[in-house]
């Protein structure tokens, strides 16, 4: 259970480190020519509200795919069919958060302002931290087994 600890964490900060990337990315990359004059402020509010949704989904992916199935000891996380569910649960919050740093790089390039991709980006970042992996959110209220009994495999 030690290598899915471990690929979690890889995904995770791989995940993380890309939308850092996006942050650094207008530092080193001008857009190319001029940025949108007209729609701007429509396409910016209607990314932030996708954002909204996404974020939102994230979290309810999360409670449903991870942290609702092992309240509920439908999954056992010590079991690789239960760590490959955490897993993929897990996958699914990441690429969701990830996806709104997607959203204001696109905006830095239409727009060529990179301030408009700031907000996207540091959401990005806080909801991927928030969706860190966390032994607490898999393992009983003493935090240092499984549902099962069992040493915790994640944390």
């Amino acid at each position: 259970m030690q290598a899915a600890r471990f690929t979690l964490w890889v995904i995770w900060g791989t995940l993380l480190a890309s939308v850092a990337l996006y942050a650094a990315l207008p530092l080193v990359v001008a857009p190319p020519g001029e940025g949108m004059e007209r729609g701007a402020e429509a396409l910016q509010l209607g990314l932030g509200l996708v954002s909204i949704a996404s974020a939102a989904a994230s979290f309810v992916l999360k409670r449903i795919l991870v942290l609702a199935p092992i309240a509920r000891h439908a999954i056992d996380p010590c079991t690789p069919a239960g760590a490959q569910r955490i897993q993929t649960g897990y996958i699914f919050a990441w690429m969701l958060a990830e996806s709104i740093g997607i959203y204001g790089l696109v905006l830095y390039f239409l727009t060529t302002d990179a301030r408009t991709m700031l907000p996207f980006v540091a959401g990005s970042a806080l909801l991927m931290l928030l969706h860190a992996p966390r032994a607490a959110a898999i393992t009983d209220s003493q935090g240092s087994h499984d549902l099962a009994g069992r040493p915790d495999p994640i944390g």
